[in-house]
């Protein structure tokens, strides 16, 4: 993981992930906000409900889904939070960017 930017208290990172399921945990203790962005389109359905599991699981509180199949991994994270019947926001943005 890789900071980006810090900014008026706010810290900014990146984390490219080859493959979905490459994703383990973030740093964080509180809720974050994730741009999750697809630029590949590579991911299978498993792959995205495996990130999806995590990100929820890792205390995700907001989740901005953008770039290829944007609306299946919006998709995949809301169902994985209701899964565990907490709230996440989601939000995905097609030919956005």
């Amino acid at each position: 993981m890789e900071l980006i930017l810090s900014h008026e208290g706010k810290e900014y990172w990146l984390e490219r992930l080859d493959r979905p399921a490459n994703f383990r945990s973030s740093p964080w203790d509180g809720p974050y906000v994730c741009l999750l962005w697809d630029y590949a389109g590579a991911a299978s359905d498993s792959e995205r409900v495996t990130l999806a599991r995590a990100l929820v699981a890792n205390n995700c509180g907001y989740a901005v889904c953008a770039g290829i199949e944007c609306e299946r991994w919006h998709d995949a994270i809301d169902q994985a939070a209701l899964e565990a019947d907490r709230f996440l926001m989601t939000t995905w943005h097609e030919d956005e960017g």
